[in-house]
């Protein structure tokens, strides 16, 4: 498995005034990478666990709840996904 790195979103993880315009760039970055999103739920499935990192302060505001979310209910994330949703 390859590890993928996020490019600089701008420090908006940490500000919880800023997350919906951080989580959104965060989101639109993600779209581009459907082959990590099928990895990660593989790895889920097998595992039943996966450990998310993050550096963030915030513990409610950060790319890894974004990316949870994103994994446990993909359908109810935001509108950029719908282009991976069809892929399914």
């Amino acid at each position: 498995m390859r590890l993928h790195q996020v490019t600089n979103l701008e420090s908006g993880s940490d500000n919880p005034e800023r997350y919906n315009g951080f989580k959104n760039k965060y989101l639109d970055e993600l779209k581009d990478k459907e082959e990590l999103i099928k990895q990660l739920r593989s790895i889920e499935k097998i595992h039943h666990t996966i450990t998310l990192l993050y550096s963030a302060k915030d513990e409610e505001h950060n790319n890894a709840v974004v990316l949870l979310e994103l994994l446990k209910n993909p359908e109810k994330s935001y509108k950029v996904f719908q282009e991976l949703l069809d892929f399914r």
